[in-house]
C-alpha cells in the first residue's frame, strides 16, 4: 500500500507538502492565510469597533476604505440653466442648425452637472443660450430679407 507522502513515487512533486497526511499539499488551518473566498474574520463577524448589524463607516456597497461623498456625488447646489425651451423654440421657428447644436449643448447640462464637471455644466448652459440666441436673430434675419424679396418682387410684376 502506497504513503501518500513526500517520498511517494506515485505523486507529483509538491514543495509546500511537508509530507503530512493531506495529499493535496493543503496546510493545516492554525496560523495560515484564509483560503480563496474567505475572509480575514469569520462570515458575520463584526470588524473591530463596529457592532452587529451595522456596516463600517464606508456604507453599504462601498469600496473598503472609501466614504460616500457628501450630497451623493454631486456638486453641491443646483445646476445652471439647461436653456433646452429656448434651443428647442429657436430650432422649430428660426434655424434649424443652429438650433440643433444648441439642444445637444442643453441636454448636456444636467448630465454634466451630476457628474462633478462644474465648469463642462456651465459652458454647456452659455453654448446652449449663446447658439439659441444666434438662431433667433439668423432666423429673424433671414425672415426679414425673405419678406422684403416677397414684396419686391410682387410689386415688380403688378407693375
Amino acid at each position: 500500500m502506497s504513503n501518500y507522502g513526500q517520498n511517494d513515487p506515485n505523486q507529483p512533486y509538491d514543495p509546500n507538502n511537508s509530507g503530512g497526511n493531506d495529499p493535496y499539499g493543503q496546510q493545516g488551518q492554525q496560523g495560515q492565510q484564509p483560503q480563496y473566498g474567505q475572509q480575514g474574520q469569520p462570515y458575520g463577524q463584526p470588524q473591530y469597533g463596529d457592532q452587529y448589524g451595522q456596516q463600517g463607516s464606508e456604507g453599504y456597497g462601498a469600496a473598503p476604505g472609501y466614504s460616500p461623498m457628501p450630497g451623493g456625488g454631486g456638486p453641491v447646489g443646483t445646476p445652471p440653466p439647461n436653456n433646452l425651451a429656448l434651443a428647442i423654440i429657436s430650432t422649430v421657428l428660426c434655424c434649424l442648425p443652429l438650433g440643433i447644436y444648441a439642444i445637444i449643448q442643453a441636454t448636456k447640462v444636467n448630465s454634466l452637472w451630476q457628474q462633478g464637471d462644474v465648469a463642462g455644466a456651465q459652458d454647456a448652459s452659455e453654448k446652449a443660450k449663446k447658439f439659441s440666441i444666434y438662431a433667433i436673430v439668423i432666423g429673424f434675419v433671414v425672415g426679414i430679407i425673405s419678406l422684403i424679396l416677397q414684396i419686391t418682387v410682387l410689386n415688380s410684376t403688378n407693375s
